[in-house]
């Protein structure tokens, strides 16, 4: 399902669209089969299917963990006890998470953290540098429903931020990003745009909503093959090429 505001939207994807997302977090995460990793997301969360199919494909091991039922009281010490290697989190789960701790409690095993879904800011920085080990890594990146994965920035522990939020990276193998102005022209460097990602390996629409889907998922005048997904997030590049988030087209704020 795509959308924590109103009617969840359901987004279908392909064998091949998972498979790619897969190959991608594997090599960009260096996934094998000793990785422990930490599921607390729905099922029909896009995050759970990148966990579920990541891991096994690899070899890996699944810790499901009830936070409903569980609140976070117990998981520090499961997290611990069960040596997780890779956690990945909504950044307002994880700073409510850290606001639980005391300042000088660390998950040793964790090698990856993997954080996104909304802005990741300097503050989130600074908790992982408190509470994670010397060699871990945060990765932060832009992944909707309808596309998986698609940009990805790593930083390493210890590293400061002089930005007041971390951006969101480089584009992934067969994913390409496009920023569109209203109309549907590339906006120059530096310049604000929409963000659209063009792949052949993206989700194929909207379960029973082919105005939606019409909406969304545009044609590649290019290339038939491809189609393009207008995101209705905001973003701009850095020099370096680097996307940066800026917000939403439509406004949307997400409280909690």
């Amino acid at each position: 399902t795509s959308g924590s505001t109103g009617n969840p939207k359901g987004a279908m994807h392909t064998h091949k669209s998972v498979l790619v997302e897969v190959r991608n977090l594997t090599n960009a995460w260096r996934v094998s089969a000793r990785d422990r990793w930490l599921l607390y997301t729905s099922m029909s969360f896009a995050n759970s299917v990148r966990t579920v199919y990541c891991t096994l494909l690899n070899g890996g091991s699944i810790y499901p963990y009830d936070l409903k039922e569980r609140g976070f009281s117990a998981l520090p010490e499961w997290l611990r006890s069960n040596r997780i290697t890779i956690w990945r989190t909504l950044p307002t789960t994880f700073r409510n998470f850290m606001a639980t701790l005391p300042p000088d409690l660390t998950f040793p095993d964790v090698r990856l953290l993997t954080i996104g879904g909304e802005p990741v800011l300097r503050g989130d920085v600074e908790l992982f540098n408190r509470h994670f080990a010397p060699g871990s890594v945060m990765s932060s990146g832009l992944g909707p429903t309808e596309c998986f994965n698609v940009c990805q920035h790593y930083i390493s522990h210890g590293t400061q931020l002089e930005e007041s939020r971390l951006a969101i990276g480089w584009a992934l193998p067969d994913k390409e990003i496009l920023l569109l102005d209203e109309s549907g022209s590339e906006v120059p460097a530096g310049e604000v745009g929409e963000i659209c990602v063009r792949s052949r390996f993206i989700s194929t629409g909207y379960w029973n909503d082919s105005e939606r889907t019409e909406t969304t998922f545009r044609p590649d005048s290019s290339d038939e093959r491809f189609r393009i997904y207008h995101t209705g997030d905001l973003g701009m590049r850095a020099e370096n090429g680097c996307l940066i988030h800026v917000g939403r087209e439509d406004f949307q704020v997400k409280i909690r």
